[in-house]
């Protein structure tokens, strides 16, 4: 008698791939009955490398085709980068876990040199908003170039000296064995885009024998932490590409989310807030309101929130 199977969709880039294996191999180790097969799906993301992802057509560049394919019936469940994954899900899907997150910091990559040490005018590259204003916040000397590409082309650019460095994800670095890489970690108060070093299952909401399944994956801690950045991320009515970080801990039951943002990509405000776990994701738009107040105080000839 044939196997019942479960098709989990991914994207095909190495990093991807490797999150997905994980997965893979836990189903593989806990539902013997069940046969596993990976379907690699291209998005859009991943297709147009060649342009900025704020020119793309939308947000979840990364995960649309994904949540398409679920949709349909093509795969039984997604495999993201939390960070990718747009706020608001489509109707019919639903998380069905959130892992246990790696490292959610950012990292600099360059030919050796320390982040204090670069050259005055170094050229450093990346395509994230929320990194660029935090870099020329430390360093008004530098300049940011867009770069986009997976790791390893990234981590190319640097070492043919195209550019003098790199701010990298941590996790991804970790997830591919490439550590040695890492020049130096940035400061606390420079801050991940919500969700960074999650990874998350996507399933569809009426498929309840998997969802059940997928429980056992949840890791209830960094679920918590995501919920209140992406409720802080929410309120603050960004996406992936907007100057928005944040990071939640969980400490002696008690949540700790530090969140920035930066309206004109220029000024930053940052703050934090602390309060129980179970009302994470108010928690996160109670910060986003806060700030909100603090910005229109600070820049009145910028305000963005009336």
């Amino acid at each position: 008698m044939k196997k019942p199977k479960f098709r989990i969709g991914s994207r095909a880039s190495r990093l991807a791939m490797v999150q997905t294996s994980m997965v893979q191999c836990w189903l593989e180790k806990h539902c013997p009955g069940f046969e596993v097969e990976v379907i690699k799906i291209s998005t859009e993301g991943d297709r147009k490398l060649g342009i900025s992802l704020g020119e793309l057509s939308g947000p979840g560049a990364f995960v649309k085709e994904l949540e398409q394919a679920l949709l349909e019936g093509r795969i039984d469940i997604a495999v993201h980068s939390l960070k990718d994954m747009t706020i608001k899900l489509p109707e019919g899907l639903m998380i069905g876990a959130v892992l246990e997150r790696d490292d959610p910091r950012d990292v600099l990559v360059t030919r050796g040199f320390k982040f204090d040490e670069l050259p005055l005018g170094s050229m450093i590259g990346t395509d994230s908003p929320r990194r660029a204003v935090q870099l020329l916040n430390l360093r008004p000397d530098l300049k940011v170039q867009t770069l986009r590409g997976n790791v390893e082309t990234r981590i190319g650019r640097v070492t043919e000296g195209v550019i003098d460095g790199a701010v990298l994800a941590a996790a991804g670095l970790r997830r591919l064995g490439r550590e040695e890489a890492i020049t130096g970690y940035f400061p606390e108060s420079f801050l991940p885009a919500p969700g960074q070093g999650a990874m998350a299952i996507e399933a569809r909401q009426d498929d309840l024998e998997l969802l059940e399944i997928l429980r056992s994956l949840n890791h209830a801690g960094t679920a918590v932490a995501v919920t209140a950045e992406r409720g802080f991320l929410a309120a603050m009515g960004g996406g992936c590409r907007a100057a928005v970080g944040a990071l939640g801990t969980v400490e002696d039951g008690r949540l700790r989310l530090r969140g920035m943002f930066s309206p004109d990509h220029r000024h930053i405000v940052s703050d934090e807030i602390a309060g129980d776990p179970e009302n994470a994701e108010k928690l996160g738009a109670s910060l986003a309101e806060k700030m909100k107040t603090t910005w229109n105080a600070l820049y009145p000839e910028a305000a963005v929130w009336k």
